[in-house]
């Protein structure tokens, strides 16, 4: 069915008048008059009684009104539509640092299989700095640490990995199959968490400080080998993720240091996926989460 034709019967509809519903159409009576006609033995059946003074609805096109201005109405909204699909086909990623290295390389090569975006996932510095840009409209997905730090974010969790202690080979706690937090009640403890999530950050202070730990040395934006260098000539224990694929992990492994799993379990860490609320029905960002979640490996 001709849209422009619908246009037509609307006019005269509206208007009741041929003369004014061309003019409102930007056509001559004439050729409207032919196009409602072709609409009707389409339709099959008379939409207006003609009079020579007056025009009116017949039952029949009283009863097009309401559907064809709905059609009308939903039609306009089509190249609007089309032009916010445009905008997010292209999607910005990004990723916190944070994670360990292997994830990152593990979420970067799906995004990339996937076809998500023609760019790199970009590496950003913490979840808090993701999760403002995520707000902002600056970034349209992100790999985070979970729980969200702002409102206003969905989320799906995918993985998870432990902490563990960090410290050198000749520590006294080198040789320990675990410890738990009691254990570093007495030493000093690298605090570096603020710059990875601050909601986390608070959790694991108050872990720390019920159980007795108390010297906490805050080495805020430093990267695995500077931390290393400190924890080297302070003797200082560092809590780090407990992946040793990871470029964290490999740079407290051999000879000079020793990893030692953490047993408490409330110091694991969540990551996952995160857009902002606002923008999740935008197909391309839709179709993009959906995937993810199918597609993304068991760590």
């Amino acid at each position: 069915m001709d849209l422009q034709r619908l246009k037509y019967f609307l006019a005269v509809a509206e208007e009741l008048h041929f003369g004014r519903a061309a003019e409102r159409a930007r056509i001559t009576p004439s050729p409207l008059s032919k196009q409602i006609r072709l609409l009707e033995r389409e339709l099959g059946g008379d939409l207006f009684i003609r009079d020579y003074h007056e025009v009116r609805l017949t039952p029949l096109g009283a009863a097009m009104v309401g559907p064809v201005r709905d059609i009308l109405e939903r039609v306009s909204t089509l190249p609007a539509l089309a032009a916010q699909f445009r905008e997010h086909s292209e999607l910005r990623i990004s990723a916190t640092m944070h994670v360990p290295s292997n994830f990152l390389d593990t979420f970067a090569a799906v995004v990339s299989d996937l076809g998500l975006s023609s760019a790199e996932v970009a590496i950003e510095q913490s979840s808090m700095a993701l999760s403002e840009k995520l707000i902002a409209g600056d970034v349209d997905l992100a790999l985070i640490h979970l729980p969200a730090p702002r409102d206003g974010l969905g989320t799906f969790e995918w993985t998870r990995y432990p902490t563990a202690m960090a410290v050198r080979a000749d520590d006294p706690l080198a040789t320990r199959s675990s410890v738990s937090l009691s254990d570093l009640r007495n030493r000093a403890v690298v605090f570096s968490h603020a710059s990875v999530h601050p909601l986390i950050a608070e959790q694991r202070r108050l872990s720390l400080e019920r159980a007795g730990v108390v010297n906490l040395v805050e080495l805020q934006d430093m990267g695995g080998s500077e931390i290393a260098t400190h924890v080297w000539s302070r003797r200082l224990v560092a809590l780090t993720s407990d992946v040793p694929e990871s470029i964290q992990g490999r740079v407290f492994s051999g000879p000079d240091f020793a990893i030692v799993p953490l047993s408490d379990h409330d110091f694991e860490m969540s990551v996952g996926i995160a857009w902002p609320i606002t923008r999740a029905e935008i197909p391309s960002l839709k179709t993009a989460v959906t995937a993810l979640r199918r597609a993304l490996p068991e760590i």
